[in-house]
């Protein structure tokens, strides 16, 4: 896992990582000596259980709050095919995809070049070049480097990307559906 490995350099210094739940406890269970996560300020966000009450399954604002100033403040979104890409692309947040498994299954490495360069749910995003496709740990490291110095490469590709899934990105979204249920009352 690209994060273990970044956590475990001691050249490396990472202020503050998000993670769900379960990446998290499976951190503490590949280092059980080290608490990798000591000094690092950890974002979580838990996947919620089918059987979950309503509530849960939904974020409230706070919730809602905490995501938005999580990706806006990020520096650098590492992700692996995730629609969190597109999310750091409406707030312009430079995006590194995870192109690879760790791990030497050849199926599972395959699968992931797959998701990224055919299905549809991602493909259209990495055909924009709108953020880097990283096929090691190395390149992630290398990436999030880059970025440090030029936040602003692919920046036009990111707008793109936003557009390309969400077609107004004006904050009136509210005010639209609002004319629109005014219209449709005005006709009945």
């Amino acid at each position: 896992h690209a994060v273990i490995e970044a956590l475990k350099n001691p050249k490396r210094k990472i202020l503050r990582v998000f993670l769900t739940e379960e990446s998290k406890k499976n951190i503490h269970r590949k280092s059980p000596k080290k608490n990798l996560l000591e000094n690092v300020k950890v974002y979580t966000q838990s996947h919620y259980s089918i059987n979950a009450s309503f509530k849960q399954k939904f974020q409230d604002e706070s919730d809602i709050v905490n995501w938005v100033n999580t990706i806006t403040h990020t520096d650098v979104c590492i992700n692996l095919s995730s629609s969190i890409a597109v999310d750091a692309c409406i707030v312009d947040t430079p995006v590194i995809n995870i192109n690879f498994d760790p791990s030497d299954d050849p199926k599972i490495h395959q699968m992931i070049k797959d998701i990224n360069s055919t299905w549809e749910h991602f493909s259209p995003l990495v055909k924009l070049n709108a953020f880097d496709m990283a096929d090691s740990v190395d390149d992630i490291l290398e990436g999030v480097l880059a970025y440090q110095t030029n936040k602003k490469e692919k920046e036009q590709a990111r707008q793109k990307a936003a557009k390309l899934v969400i077609s107004y990105l004006d904050a009136n979204s509210g005010q639209r559906w609002l004319e629109a249920i005014e219209q449709l009352s005005n006709e009945i």
